[in-house]
């Protein structure tokens, strides 16, 4: 049985991003169980410093390939420890995370509904 959260359920793909405070990291979009580009996923942020206690963040930007904007800023989508968010990435292949605080690992994971 998958696990469930809200009438969401996790559809198979993941890919992680490990971003700098000086630049951001691209990768491509999670793919779901059966070989698609996901539709929606699920974005969330967890602290890859265990001795540090602090809430890491990050912000992340969707783009299409060719895209002439693909780094993100830390004016995107802002992501904390504290939150996870759903995304709606139809049309999208490629997602891009920078780090606002140092210490944070980008969890991007396909979901459905």
């Amino acid at each position: 049985m998958a696990v469930e959260f809200d009438g969401w359920r996790y559809a198979g793909g993941k890919v992680f991003l490990n971003p700098s405070t000086s630049g951001s990291t691209i990768q491509a979009l999670p793919t779901t169980t059966d070989g698609n580009t996901a539709k929606f996923v699920f974005v969330g942020v967890r602290n890859s410093i265990a001795a540090n206690s602090f809430n890491p963040c990050a912000a992340v930007r969707f783009f299409p390939a060719g895209s002439s904007t693909s780094s993100a800023a830390t004016t995107d989508f802002l992501v904390t420890s504290n939150e996870g968010h759903i995304f709606a990435v139809q049309g999208y292949d490629f997602v891009s995370a920078i780090s606002i605080t140092l210490g944070g690992v980008v969890n991007v994971s396909a979901v459905e509904w």
